[in-house]
């Protein structure tokens, strides 16, 4: 196994790594321009079903994170709705490939309270829940 020191040392060849840091994220194609709603690939690896996660922060104010996990490309809707179950926003509605994806929420123009976000893809349907506190 090849090792990287994180101080910036040589390792040595007792260096044992117990651990793998794994980041998602968005880009800045310009200064001053907001982010571009890039998913990034965790460890370029396809995952084996489909999957949406607990957002993060949660809770959050005004900006969450939510990941989701296609085992192939398909075309996603990410919609957030109230407790009346109304659609908020529709954050998501497009064509995506197979892989480990993100997006970002704001919920500024939102009032205070719990929120529903709603993943459909083909066949698959998940829900969760998550509060937005200002």
């Amino acid at each position: 196994m090849t090792s990287v020191a994180l101080t910036g040392e040589e390792p040595t060849e007792d260096f044992v790594r117990d651990f793998v840091v794994v980041a998602t994220g968005y880009y800045v194609t310009e200064p001053d321009s907001a982010p571009a709603k890039v998913a990034l690939a965790i460890e370029n690896k396809v995952p084996t079903e489909y999957a949406l996660g607990q957002n993060y922060p949660n809770p959050f104010n005004p900006d969450t994170e939510i990941e989701y996990a296609l085992p192939e490309a398909t075309t996603v809707t990410l919609k957030v709705y109230n407790l009346l179950g109304q659609v908020v926003e529709v954050v998501v509605d497009s064509q995506f490939d197979a892989g480990y994806h993100a997006v970002r929420w704001n919920g500024q123009k939102a009032a205070s309270g719990i929120y529903f976000y709603r993943l459909v893809a083909r066949e698959f349907t998940a829900t969760k829940r998550m509060l937005l506190l200002k």
